[in-house]
């Protein structure tokens, strides 16, 4: 998928177009009631960058590594998930590679890892209440690449189908600031929006 990879992410960007974008007033931030009851959420940070990720943000790979069960499913409600990504051109070639360690990092989910790391992680993912800003990845699951966990609030209307079809999807990010967004589908290229819908009949 190398190839296909960058293909496919250099598609979005340019689909996506070059910052400073203008902002849609149907993809303006809307708190989900849900959070509107929890003030001191750090989701919050997420909602209010959301909207200078859509006209400064640059469009990267990104993978869950823990979502909110509800957003495996069609259904109703913008619900938090946590993905990782990397800034690092390299990984345009490797959405694969991206998973891998997004599946690296949840297995530590419910244990007590040596690594330092590794052991934030499993206390973050421990307690789906708890936000995680752009927490380093360990590098032993990276090497000399950057690679990030943020937490993010994925809205079904940016997705195809508005659940969680893949694992894997184009993310909006600013290297300095540490939320992320899922690319709105508007935005995908009709290669990915197929990868997307089969993934998720297989799924």
């Amino acid at each position: 998928m190398k190839r296909a990879g960058r293909e496919i992410i250099e598609a979005c960007r340019t689909s996506f177009g070059p910052a400073p974008r203008p902002l849609p007033g149907d993809l303006r931030a809307r708190a989900p009631l849900w959070l509107r009851s929890r003030p001191r959420d750090e989701l919050w940070r997420v909602v209010r960058d959301h909207d200078a990720l859509l006209t400064h943000g640059t469009v990267v790979w990104g993978s869950v590594v823990q979502a909110h069960r509800a957003l495996l499913r069609p259904g109703r409600g913008d619900r938090p998930a946590v993905v990782v990504y990397s800034p690092d051109p390299a990984f345009d070639d490797m959405p694969d590679e991206l998973q891998d360690i997004a599946s690296a990092l949840f297995a530590v989910k419910g244990t007590a890892p040596g690594d330092p790391g590794l052991a934030a992680f499993a206390t973050v993912l421990a307690d789906e209440r708890r936000r995680v800003a752009r927490l380093a990845v360990p590098r032993g699951l990276v090497g000399s690449l950057p690679a990030f966990a943020t937490s993010l609030l994925v809205r079904r209307r940016h997705l195809p189908g508005g659940y969680l079809g893949a694992g894997t999807f184009p993310l909006v990010v600013r290297p300095e600031r540490p939320g992320a967004l899922v690319l709105p589908g508007r935005f995908w290229p009709d290669r990915l929006l197929g990868l997307w819908r089969s993934a998720a009949r297989s799924g």
